[in-house]
């Protein structure tokens, strides 16, 4: 390769990592490599509809066809799981080495059931096409068992209103919304532990069909595994205003990752790319 290239690595194909390939994409002098662990995109704010019968290709979008047109990105299918800065390397839990001269970590959530007994064994989730499909399929056969079900819907939350992060007049617009569509809610309530057929809470148990977990997520815990180069404030990595780790000059790290405002939201993520 020429010494006037810079090589970028770009880790995750999320919002955060797609835009900054695309914001590289076919500049001069500047060769990259978007590392993913998935071969296609996820729109996740549309999940929802893949597990009402809408087709998953709604929602998926190979990388290959967004970057069609960048002549210097190129796509690997590999998950990173070490950083080495002194030696400006990457590896993979397959061994595979990658270097760079700047490294962009925007790696995205993972599902977190806060170590709460019998959620993740017992509860469904929103997270990602496997886990809609997953769900699609449950609801299916519960359904299919009644042909006139007499639905309620309970959603619970352990905060004072929903949307919490929102201004409270949009958490009044949307608690307006849900009791219209007949949505039962249950404000500061915490859960306790999950079984197959009832959620536990302290101020008693509430029997369920099914039992949808959408309370929690947090960063890849690659940032933890790595925390000798990085520092966490609740699991997300302390940047800088221009989002780089402390004493770490070609490394960024963006999107859902970062502890910065409105971490977690994706016009934050593609804002930073």
């Amino acid at each position: 390769m020429q010494k006037n290239i810079t090589r970028v690595v770009v880790v995750g194909g999320g919002f955060g990592g797609v835009k900054t390939a695309l914001e590289l994409a076919n500049k001069p002098g500047v060769s990259v490599q978007l590392i993913s662990d998935n071969s296609h995109f996820e729109y996740h704010g549309a999940l929802y509809r893949s597990a009402l019968g809408h087709s998953p290709m709604e929602v998926i979008i190979p990388l290959k066809d967004i970057l069609e047109h960048a002549k210097n990105v190129e796509i690997v299918l590999d998950k990173i799981s070490v950083i080495d800065t002194k030696k400006h390397r990457l590896a993979s839990e397959t061994g595979n080495i990658y270097s760079y001269d700047k490294v962009v970590l925007s790696l995205g959530n993972s599902i977190d059931y806060f170590n709460i007994p019998g959620v993740a064994q017992n509860s469904e989730a929103i997270h990602s096409i496997s886990s809609t499909i997953k769900l699609r399929t449950k609801l299916v056969a519960l359904l299919s068992k009644k042909p006139t079900p007499n639905l309620s819907v309970l959603l619970l939350d352990s905060a004072d209103r929903v949307l919490p992060s929102f201004q409270p007049s949009v958490s009044k617009r949307a608690q307006t919304r849900l009791k219209h569509l007949g949505v039962e809610t249950h404000l500061n309530v915490e859960v306790e532990s999950c079984e197959s057929d009832k959620i536990c809470m302290r101020v008693g148990n509430l029997g369920a069909d099914l039992i949808i977990w959408t309370a929690g997520s947090s960063p890849s815990p690659f940032f933890k595994n790595n925390g000798d180069t990085f520092t966490l404030n609740k699991s997300r990595v302390v940047v800088s205003k221009h989002l780089k780790p402390s004493n770490h000059r070609n490394v960024y790290v963006i999107g859902d990752n970062a502890d910065t405002l409105y971490s977690g939201m994706a016009q934050t993520a593609l804002n930073q790319a």
